[in-house]
């Protein structure tokens, strides 16, 4: 059996918790994952400010992003919430046409879908 791609869509500030469970549990078995992603859309974007009170979270994340985990923002919710991406934690990519375009575009390359 060959390895998956997985592509995970955060939009509740709510589901952080349930999003490293995923991640810690795929990566128990790493040899079975070739790509994962996080797509962060709506109130999930609050969580990825520098200067929030989630610094745990913020390890948590760095430490997939070790490991191969691409963050995508959504840059429609960046322009709702007037966010200065520098404000944003390093490391993540803006999506600028939206983070739905990039859930389409990772499951036109084979990934599956978990919506959180």
């Amino acid at each position: 059996m060959g390895k998956y791609k997985i592509i995970f869509f955060l939009s509740n500030n709510e589901q952080w918790n349930g999003l490293m469970n995923y991640l810690q549990h795929i990566y128990l078995f790493p040899e079975k994952i070739d790509q994962a992603a996080v797509v962060i859309t709506s109130s999930a974007i609050l969580s990825c400010l520098k200067h929030s009170d989630q610094d745990a979270l913020h390890r948590e994340m760095e430490a997939y992003q070790k490991k191969g985990v691409a963050f995508f923002i959504c840059g429609n919710t960046v322009e709702k919430f007037q966010l200065d991406p520098d404000n944003l934690m390093p490391d993540m990519d803006i999506v600028s046409e939206g983070g739905i375009y990039k859930v389409l575009e990772c499951q036109s390359l084979g990934y599956s879908l978990f919506k959180l």
